[in-house]
């Protein structure tokens, strides 16, 4: 009798699109906490990111380091996360996304910790080297999963929004330093960061569920697929015999060539080149701001107080951006009045002292202008791969992006090395802004000629 009643409700349940459901359900509370738990992901990694430029001068100090192998500290993380994103591009996606984050999370955290008790120009590149590593896988899944656990017209915010996570973390980190340095020294910062990776990885570990469009691809989730489907959305039907799959386009053995088919490098490759422009110069500033500002006569409580700012002001751009792009048949626009404002900033830094209020507010001002469009690319990214290439695409949009930040400071380093002076660095720093213009003008120009095709169809 139950194997009749089983074989009644299979005939008149049709399978189910996941893709669909979440896409025409509405975007539930519970989809909302777990990019929050994407958007905490993120904040670890800004934290990790930002902690040696803080202790940037202490390091100089105790381990008399130039401006050349302080810039190369820098880039470690960078260099680390370059190696990680094109290593994992090709197979990311044959693995959930669930136990790759978990898994990085906690080898991030012991090598961030490890950071706190090197003691030698070597040590601390090694260990600034393998957490970039794992936190560029974490941070990569990280942003497929909140691509993907987003409906489609959410899709490109829930990415930003996950990627506002990093500029809070930075932003923390310099607010946080202004205590814990003085109380308990340099190395703290860097526990407190392995601590809270360690945390957010067990966190994962109790309450993180699988990608259900990863699932959909796969066989044998059923079970797991209809308990998310019902958080989503509780008032719908789904028999225990429904089946489910994914309306997209599926492949196995994945290779490089696969996330850029079918036209995806038209739109990928100016986003990946304005991506590395943005970068180069978001992470000059992150990076070099504290030595700027003690150079400049400014405490190490007030350089952590200009890189808060910076990247308090990048969270707030980041929304704004994002509010602006959901309600826009063309983005790329909306990036171009972001940047081209932008590089007057920093003519108001270049002007002022270092650690004046004129100095700070053009800090503020320039992480609005700036880490908007960068967050902007990732949500454009992430909504532009299907399932199958999405974590490799954003691993390599990941790792274009890192290159930026390994080039920009340690392109610094090289400069203030060759005797060039603080005002000139900040003078030259908007050229790269406006390589990124350029491309984001030429997506922009090529997105409007699609929008007049389908009106006039």
């Amino acid at each position: 009798m139950a194997l009749a009643q089983e074989t009644a409700d299979a005939l008149h349940s049709p399978p189910v699109d996941v893709r669909r459901f979440v896409d025409e359900s509405p975007f539930s509370i519970y989809q909302k906490l777990l990019l929050g738990l994407c958007f905490i992901t993120t904040f670890v990694d800004g934290f990790d990111t930002q902690v040696v430029a803080v202790a940037g001068p202490m390091l100089r100090t105790e381990m008399g380091l130039g401006p050349a192998q302080l810039g190369t500290i820098f880039a470690a993380a960078m260099i680390g996360g370059i190696v990680a994103a094109f290593a994992m591009a090709p197979f990311a996606d044959r693995v959930g996304r669930r136990p790759l984050l978990i898994a990085a999370l906690m080898a991030s955290a012991v090598l961030s910790v490890g950071n706190g008790f090197a003691g030698t120009f070597g040590q601390l590149f090694a260990f600034r080297l393998g957490a970039g590593v794992f936190l560029a896988v974490a941070v990569t899944v990280a942003y497929t999963y909140a691509a993907e656990v987003a409906p489609k017209r959410a899709a490109a915010t829930a990415v930003m929004i996950a990627s506002a996570g990093f500029g809070l973390g930075v932003a923390a980190t310099g607010f946080l330093s202004v205590w814990l340095i003085p109380h308990f020294g340099w190395r703290s910062i860097f526990y407190a960061g392995g601590a809270g990776a360690f945390a957010l990885s067990l966190l994962l570990l109790c309450v993180l569920p699988e990608s259900v469009r990863f699932m959909a691809q796969r066989d044998g989730h059923e079970v797991q697929i209809r308990k998310f489907l019902r958080r989503i959305d509780p008032r719908v039907a789904l028999p225990p015999s429904t089946r489910f799959f994914l309306n997209e386009e599926r492949k196995t053995n994945v290779s490089l060539a696969d996330v850029l088919g079918a036209g995806r490098s038209l739109i990928a490759i100016p986003l990946w080149i304005s991506t590395f422009s943005l970068a180069f110069v978001v992470y000059v500033l992150m990076q070099w701001l504290p030595v700027f500002v003690t150079s400049g006569g400014g405490g190490a409580g007030r350089a952590g107080e200009a890189v808060g700012w910076f990247k308090l002001g990048g969270v707030v751009g980041g929304f704004i951006c994002a509010a602006c792009i959901e309600r826009a048949r063309n983005p790329y626009p909306i990036l171009a009045a972001f940047l081209i404002p932008a590089c007057a900033t920093f003519v108001g830094m270049a002007m002022a002292p270092a650690g004046t209020g004129l100095f700070i507010a053009s800090v503020a001002i320039s992480g609005v202008l700036l880490n908007g469009p960068l967050y902007a690319s990732n949500g454009l990214v992430g909504r532009l791969f299907p399932t199958y290439v999405r974590t490799g695409g954003l691993a390599i949009t990941a790792g274009v992006g890192r290159m930026g930040a390994m080039a920009g400071p340690f392109s610094v380093g090289l400069l203030l090395q060759a005797g060039w002076s603080v005002p000139e660095v900040l003078q030259a720093a908007p050229i790269p802004l406006l390589v990124s213009v350029v491309f984001v003008s030429v997506l922009s120009l090529r997105e409007r000629a699609l929008v007049h095709s389908a009106d006039a169809a």
